[in-house]
């Protein structure tokens, strides 16, 4: 017996159901049982509560009777509502395929003359009795042979682009497709010809994305504000840091200034100075980033919180330097 667990989301245990399905097919057919598995979303552990129970049994051979205690069988379990799939007797799967590679299938349409079908087997799989599997435009020629129509049970597909899935149901979902009801009420079609209701519903399952992208809008909020927060505190930094370098450097700075100096040259060589020490330290907070996580940084925000810390510098410098200056024209007079 092929099972896989089911999804964090779906409340039914599904192996404690097979558990449950395997004991009374035994106790039904006994040693006649050659093969029980599980498909579809519950057989890939991606169940959700409203997802079939698609079970696949094989016997050593079939007959109506065998249908009727199945049918029977199926009636005692619970979710019956829920399953579906595909029984067979071993004999039956061996006919399906000729000696030449091709399989032949019937097909009954509404005019009730049986179609008989070949199609070449390019390969088989395990665990999926019962299906084939076909391109597209096969299937969709096949619709157009027998009914006359392209018709079909079920349709799945992926998106492509995630982003994109609010343009495809309004540009086309929404033109052919309803949501589907939970009672199976149908909606009328007033632009169809053809239809007096809808034929087909679209499920999109993107509650999981919609979360995820929620989540990541949270998270990006939360990091501008972090990063406004650490502009903030570089220039901060810079600011404080330069203040108490010129505490230690207010002689030197009156000395420069007497001797002719240009203010605009003492504040240039000052920013230079201090840009160039800032710009060390920011090289080599890079480098350990490297090293650490073997990866090089966003360059970007590295340049704006070095371009912030030297803001509060330039800001520091020219509020003290001005009272260093008043100080020593003073001083002369």
């Amino acid at each position: 017996m092929n099972t896989a667990g089911s999804s964090g989301g779906d409340p039914l245990n599904i192996e404690s159901w097979m558990d449950l399905f395997l004991k009374e097919l035994q106790n039904v057919f006994k040693n006649r049982l050659v093969f029980v598995g599980l498909q579809g979303s519950r057989g890939r552990g991606e169940g959700r509560p409203d997802s079939d129970i698609d079970v696949v049994v094989v016997l050593d051979r079939l007959t109506t009777a065998d249908l009727d205690a199945y049918e029977g069988l199926l009636n005692r379990l619970p979710n019956r509502e829920l399953v579906c799939g595909f029984v067979s007797g071993r004999e039956e799967l061996a006919a399906w395929e000729d000696e030449d590679g091709y399989v032949t299938l019937e097909f009954s349409p509404s005019s009730g003359e049986t179609e008989q079908h070949r199609f070449l087997v390019v390969g088989t799989y395990a665990g999926g009795a019962g299906r084939l599997y076909c391109p597209w435009w096969v299937a969709r020629q096949l619709c157009l042979d027998v009914y006359g129509a392209i018709t079909m049970d079920s349709l799945s597909a992926a998106m492509a682009d995630n982003r994109r899935i609010d343009q495809f149901w309004d540009e086309y979902g929404s033109r052919y497709f309803v949501e589907p009801t939970r009672d199976g009420t149908p909606v009328p079609w007033e632009g169809s010809l053809m239809y007096r209701t809808y034929p087909f519903a679209l499920a999109i399952y993107d509650d999981t994305l919609v979360k995820t992208v929620d989540q990541l809008h949270q998270n990006q909020k939360l990091l501008g504000l972090v990063s406004w927060l650490l502009g903030l505190s570089a220039f901060g930094v810079g600011a404080v840091f330069s203040i108490l370098l010129l505490r230690h450097r207010s002689r030197e700075l009156k000395l420069q200034y007497i001797l002719g100096q240009a203010r605009g040259g003492i504040l240039l060589w000052a920013l230079v100075e201090h840009g160039l020490l800032s710009l060390l330290g920011a090289a080599i907070g890079a480098g350990g980033f490297c090293v650490a996580f073997r990866t090089a940084p966003a360059w970007g925000p590295v340049a704006v919180f070095w371009g912030m810390n030297l803001a509060g510098t330039a800001l520091a410098y020219l509020l003290t330097m001005r009272r260093t200056f008043l100080e020593t024209n003073l001083g002369r007079e």
